[in-house]
C-alpha cells in the first residue's frame, strides 16, 4: 500500500446483516458434484436453517440458520450430513486451520499409497492380459494359469487399492443414493466377479485364435488405477486450494483501529460491524471494505484488481 496520509477515516458500508447465524462443517467423503448437492439438500432439510452453500474444492459448507437456535442445530447439521453417508465435523474458520492442513496431507498421502498399489500391480495384470495377445506363447503356462496370475495380482487392486470404491458402492445402495464411488465400485466389481467365475467354470468364450480366456481383471485394475489417479491429483489441487487461501488470508489485517465517542480504540476485526468508523494510519492495510469519509491518499488495489498503479482515493470513493 502506497503513502497515507495520517489518520484516513473510513465508514463500513451496508445495512445491518439479516438475522442469522452461519455455522460452518468439513465434510469428507465429497467426489463429485451429485455429492455436492445431496450435502446441500440434506442441510437445508434442517428445521431452522435457510440457505446452504456447500464447496467441493475445499470441502467446507455453512449454514445460515435462524439465531438463537443453540447447539442442537449444529448438531443437527452434522447428524443430517451423516445421514447421506458423509462425514461432518463443525470448523471455526472458513478456512483450513494447521490440523485440518495436516490431515489433509494425510489423505493425499494414502492417495498416492492407494494409486501407486494399483499402478503397479495393474500393470502386471494388464502385462499378462495382452503380452499373449501380441505373441502368443511368449508366456508360461497355460492360460487358465496365466488366468489365475492375474487374478492374484488383481485381488490387492480391487479389494485393497479400490476398497474406497467398495464403501461408496455399499454406501450408496444403503441410503439409495448412487454416486460416482456406486458406479466405479459395481463396475470394477462385476469385472473382477466374473473373471473369478470363467476361471472356475472354464473357458466360456475364447479370442479367437489365440486360445486365451475371457479375463477382464485388466479392465477392473486399469478402472480402479485411473480413478485413483484422478483422485490424487483432486487432493493435490484442494492442498493447493487450502494454501493460497490462508496465504490470502494472512494478508487480511487481523485488528482495526475502531472510532467510538471521539475515541480510538484497538478491536478485533470479526466486531467491526456496518456502519463503524475506522482509522488507516500511513502503511497499514485496509482492514474492511468502506468508504472514504475524510482524507486523500493512494491505493494499492493490485491484489484485487490487477492494476499496477495505486489508485488516488478520497471522500466518498470506496476501498477495498
Amino acid at each position: 500500500m502506497s503513502t497515507f496520509i495520517p489518520l484516513t477515516s473510513i465508514r463500513r458500508e451496508g445495512e445491518t446483516p439479516p438475522p442469522v447465524e452461519t455455522v460452518r462443517l468439513r465434510i469428507s467423503g465429497m467426489h463429485c458434484a451429485s455429492c455436492v448437492g445431496r450435502v446441500e439438500r440434506a442441510l437445508v432439510g434442517v428445521a431452522g436453517v435457510r440457505s446452504a452453500r456447500v464447496n467441493l474444492a475445499t470441502q467446507r459448507a455453512e449454514a445460515d440458520v435462524a439465531p438463537g437456535a443453540g447447539e442442537g442445530t449444529t448438531t443437527a447439521l452434522v447428524e443430517a450430513v451423516r445421514g447421506v453417508g458423509y462425514e461432518a465435523h463443525p470448523v471455526a474458520t472458513p478456512v483450513a486451520d494447521d490440523r485440518e492442513v495436516a490431515e489433509r496431507a494425510a489423505e493425499e498421502a494414502a492417495e498416492r499409497r492407494r494409486f501407486a498399489l494399483a499402478a503397479g500391480f495393474g500393470a502386471g495384470v494388464f502385462v499378462l492380459a495382452h503380452v499373449g495377445l501380441v505373441a502368443p506363447g511368449a508366456l508360461p503356462g497355460t492360460p487358465w494359469q496365466q488366468g489365475v496370475a492375474q487374478a492374484m495380482l488383481a485381488i490387492p487392486v480391487q479389494f485393497v487399492a479400490g476398497a474406497p470404491f467398495l464403501r461408496g458402492l455399499v454406501r450408496g445402495v444403503w441410503h439409495r443414493r448412487p454416486d460416482m464411488d456406486t458406479l466405479v465400485g459395481l463396475g470394477t466389481l462385476t469385472a473382477f466377479l466374473y473373471s473369478v467365475w470363467v476361471l472356475l467354470a472354464g473357458p466360456v468364450e475364447v479370442h479367437a485364435g489365440h486360445g486365451m480366456l475371457d479375463l477382464y481383471f485388466d479392465t477392473s485394475a486399469t478402472i480402479v488405477a485411473l480413478v485413483l489417479l484422478g483422485r490424487v491429483l483432486e487432493a493435490r489441487a484442494r492442498t493447493g486450494t487450502s494454501r493460497a487461501l490462508r496465504a490470502l488470508l494472512e494478508l487480511r489485517p487481523r485488528t482495526a483501529q475502531r472510532v467510538r465517542g471521539g475515541h480510538e480504540e484497538t478491536v478485533p476485526l470479526d466486531d467491526v460491524v456496518p456502519g463503524d468508523e475506522l482509522v488507516v494510519r500511513p502503511g497499514e492495510r485496509i482492514p474492511v471494505d468502506g468508504r472514504v469519509r475524510e482524507g486523500r491518499t493512494a491505493v494499492d488495489r493490485s491484489l484485487v484488481t490487477g492494476e499496477s498503479l495505486p489508485v488516488e482515493v478520497g471522500p466518498g470513493d470506496v476501498v477495498t
